[in-house]
């Protein structure tokens, strides 16, 4: 049997060695335990949780180390610190669905402020009970970085509000001197719009003097980590 897993950074193959979940009840040595050592070669964490009662049945190497032993606790308990089935939690789903692996992405567990996908299914245990095979991928570190750069961006949409709101005639030029963006302020003064004034750049709003002097002594300056201070003409 061969399973793949996406995760945001990691692709993870079960190994197919001796690998069969179809049980027959009345086996003494079911089947499935076959799958458990493969299971443990993951290196992801994978829980197997019944069916019926939630009760955690088994749990791989890289799970205790994560989880530490929940085996025969209620998944929602040991895993969320929930006194009740997770909210979002999918089990009727994975019940309808069967043996297919369903994927729910960035769920939320509150007990370890941590972003998880999950890939669960539906398999055969011992004594002919059902179970869920759950394995989790931690996404927390991409999600991390998803709500820095929307906080980020809200920041510079607001600082771009404030200036481009500004009465003081406001200007941004990047490392070669090109006009990357001019206020409202600027465009009413100059009686153009802020994309012709882009478009002319530096060299269509000053006056040959006035640019010679935002080529040599402004643009040096503030590159160079100063403060510039003067006036230029604009036509």
């Amino acid at each position: 049997m061969s399973m793949y897993f996406e995760g945001v950074l990691r692709k993870v193959k079960m190994p197919e060695s001796k690998c069969n979940e179809k049980t027959n009840a009345s086996d003494e040595k079911f089947a499935g335990q076959d799958c458990l050592a493969a299971y443990d070669d993951i290196g992801l964490p994978l829980y197997i949780a019944d069916a019926a009662s939630y009760e955690v049945l088994h749990e791989n190497k890289a799970a205790l180390g994560f989880l530490g032993n929940i085996v025969g606790k209620k998944c929602f308990k040991a895993i969320c610190g929930s006194d009740g089935v997770c909210a979002d939690c999918i089990h009727a789903e994975v019940l309808k669905n069967g043996g297919e692996y369903m994927l729910t992405q960035n769920r939320y567990n509150p007990a370890m402020d941590k972003y998880f996908n999950a890939y669960e299914r539906l398999i055969d245990w011992k004594g002919g009970r059902r179970a869920r095979l759950c394995l989790l991928v931690d996404v927390t570190d991409e999600n991390k970085l998803k709500v820095q750069n929307a906080e980020k961006d809200s920041r510079l949409r607001l600082q771009g509000a404030y200036i481009n709101s500004a009465k003081a005639m406001l200007g941004a030029l990047d490392l070669e001197g090109r006009i990357i963006f001019v206020n409202q302020s600027m465009a009413d003064t100059l009686g153009r719009s802020a994309e012709e004034i882009i478009r002319i750049g530096i060299e269509g709003v000053h006056t040959p003097e006035s640019l010679a002097i935002v080529k040599n002594e402004c643009i040096p300056t503030v590159l160079s980590g100063k403060e510039w201070r003067g006036e230029t003409a604009v036509i």
